[in-house]
């Protein structure tokens, strides 16, 4: 990735270039976030694929999240749902400006950390989401 980011430096090949790249051919850290991401903020229902291959289901609902279903395929980061989040996590890379997959997964790491100590904090002060939100701004 280094070597990549060299040429994205030296004008060989673009920025974009480079994105589209990492979307169709991600290696192991971009999948890893890809994954992450998916976990974090996939709210859709997700298809079982233990019902899928037992027969116990029959119909696959079109809004429904495959992701799951789709790592049980050969070559799964080539299905609509692994594409998905694989460009939210190269657009998120994007926009928090980061050079690398690897400063992506520092910032998700990051991220759930956080979460997890404003989750344990607001379940012992449930009060506390109005100061937090006026805290934050959020």
């Amino acid at each position: 990735m280094e070597l990549i980011r060299r040429l994205v430096k030296q004008g060989v090949i673009s920025e974009e270039q480079l994105h589209e790249a990492m979307i169709e051919t991600p290696d192991k850290q971009v999948k890893g976030a890809a994954e992450t991401l998916h976990s974090l903020l996939c709210y859709k229902y997700h298809v079982n694929p233990q019902t899928i291959t037992s027969g116990t289901s029959t119909d696959i609902d079109s809004e429904a999240c495959s992701f799951y279903l789709e790592d049980t395929l050969d070559d799964s980061w080539s299905y609509p749902d692994h594409k998905l989040w694989t460009l939210e996590a190269v657009n998120l890379m994007s926009r928090l400006k980061l050079a690398l997959p690897s400063d992506l997964s520092k910032f998700l790491d990051s991220l759930i950390v956080t979460v997890k100590l404003v989750d344990n904090l607001l379940s012992k002060y449930p009060e506390g989401k109005e100061v937090l939100r006026k805290a934050t701004g959020i």
